[in-house]
Parts: structure tokens; C-alpha cells; sequence
């Protein structure tokens, strides 16, 4: 995790440095990640507090990630077939 944090710091600082930085996009992210993280944490906390079972976050987890494999290969077929 800190890894990639790292890397995610090292590479917008370069991009800062060579000015190439879209400054409104990152800081719309930003607000993105803060308005998203924090109902997601709470609902986390409430999940495991209500089954009293930690597992729950490891099938959330693993939820989104089958979401990800499945969604990424359709989204891509479609660009692929309509970007002629």
C-alpha cells in the first residue's frame, strides 16, 4: 500500500514539475475520493459492526474486484467496436 502511495507522489510531483499538472481535474479527484471514502468507511464500520463479522469487508472487497474484471473487458469491447 505504501508502495504504491509513493509512487502515486513521486509521479505527480514530476508531472508538477514539468508544469503538464491539469490542477482542476486533480483537485476534482480529490474532492471525488473524500466524498466517496468517507460514506464507504462508514458503511464498512457499520456492516462489520452490525454482522460482527470482519469478513465482511474481505467480500466487499472482493465484490468490486469481480465488478472490475467483469465491467473492464465489456467497456473496452464496446470502445474497440465504435471508435471506427
Amino acid at each position: 500500500m505504501y508502495i504504491a502511495m509513493l509512487n502515486t507522489m513521486s509521479a505527480t510531483i514530476v508531472v508538477a514539475i514539468f508544469q503538464k499538472l491539469n490542477l482542476v481535474y486533480a483537485l476534482c479527484l480529490c474532492v471525488f475520493t473524500v466524498v466517496g471514502t468517507i460514506p464507504g468507511i462508514m458503511l464498512q464500520h457499520y456492516l462489520v459492526k452490525k454482522t460482527k463479522k470482519p469478513s465482511v469487508t474481505v467480500a466487499l472487497l472482493f465484490g468490486f474486484i469481480v465488478f472490475s474484471v467483469v465491467a473492464n473487458p465489456i467497456i473496452a469491447i464496446i470502445n474497440l467496436v465504435y471508435r471506427q
